[in-house]
């Protein structure tokens, strides 16, 4: 079983100072990850204000780690509109179901809940769709909190939200050289998995990779980092984490075909249950709250 989650600290400015260091594994700062090239030891500081973290080394270039916040403690109560949406968001693509996220009291701590109805199935009719896009980047990771109403009908499954990437605004259909995504499905009993789009797939839907079972009602903090590869080569990289414990990692993933130089995008909010069919339709009405969603990006 996974572990229940922690709550995240108050974000406030400050320096970090690491022991000496070589860069060329996958260094992680709290929520974000530099991957550099092979260098000598030398000390490594990170400052933090607000959003952008700058890192330093002696022996290379100062690389900006981007770092989007956003939790709804300045949404009001009721629910969630457009314009809050657009404006705390950024550049954020509204899609289907707005009106099924609203910003509730949780003990007092403002939460966004997605609300499911009962006997709907997809994106259109069931749970909220949109977009936090951003320049391309070659390296991003995404996490945030969630919990499942403790009287969740899971059924046969549903989406997550997850990282996207590429010129494809829609995943499906089979692998495609355009684009992917790696968004979340909770499955029958409560089984976690990440749902991958890809390049390389060889079935008409995504690759599914075992994370382990959630609980009802539990809180649990989700994170995954990407990085694109080099095109036609088999050298990106992926990472799943709960909780803090890596469930998943891949250094082998060939997300662009040669010719494709695409980057990733968007963190694609994307909560709903489905699949397609009756097997996926929940027999009572369910909802999903979210909080503390974080993206950090790679910007050199």
């Amino acid at each position: 079983m996974l572990s229940r989650a922690t709550k995240f600290p108050a974000r406030t400015p400050r320096i970090r100072r690491f022991a000496p260091l070589a860069l060329g594994l996958g260094v992680v700062l709290g929520a974000a990850t530099l991957t550099g090239a092979a260098a000598a030891p030398s000390r490594v500081e990170v400052s933090e204000a607000g959003s952008a973290m700058t890192l330093a080394s002696s022996t290379k270039s100062a690389v900006t780690l981007q770092a989007d916040e956003y939790d709804f403690s300045a949404a009001p109560l009721g629910p969630l509109t457009s314009s809050y949406l657009t404006k705390n968001w950024s550049t954020a693509s509204i899609g289907d179901g707005l009106s099924r996220a609203s910003v509730v009291d949780d003990n007092g701590t403002p939460r966004l809940r997605i609300s499911l109805p009962k006997g709907a199935v997809g994106a259109s009719s069931s749970g909220s769709t949109w977009r936090r896009t951003f320049p391309g980047t070659l390296e991003a990771t995404s996490e945030y909190w969630v919990r499942f109403d403790p009287n969740f009908d899971w059924t046969k499954g549903g989406k997550l939200p997850g990282l996207q990437g590429g010129a494809k605004i829609d995943p499906g259909g089979g692998a495609d050289p355009h684009s992917f995504s790696s968004r979340y499905m909770w499955n029958d009993g409560g089984k976690l998995t990440l749902y991958l789009y890809h390049s390389q797939m060889e079935g008409e839907y995504g690759d599914s990779y075992d994370l382990g079972t959630l609980k009802k009602g539990q809180g649990y903090v989700l994170k995954q980092r990407v990085k694109m590869n080099t095109p036609g080569v088999a050298n990106g990289e992926l990472e799943v984490w709960v909780d803090g414990v890596r469930k998943l990692i891949r250094t082998d993933m060939r997300w662009r075909p040669s010719g494709y130089s695409w980057n990733i995008t968007s963190l694609y909010w994307s909560v709903f249950h489905g699949g397609n069919n009756a097997a996926y339709a929940p027999n009572r009405n369910n909802w999903i709250d979210f909080d503390r969603v974080r993206v950090t990006r790679r910007e050199s």
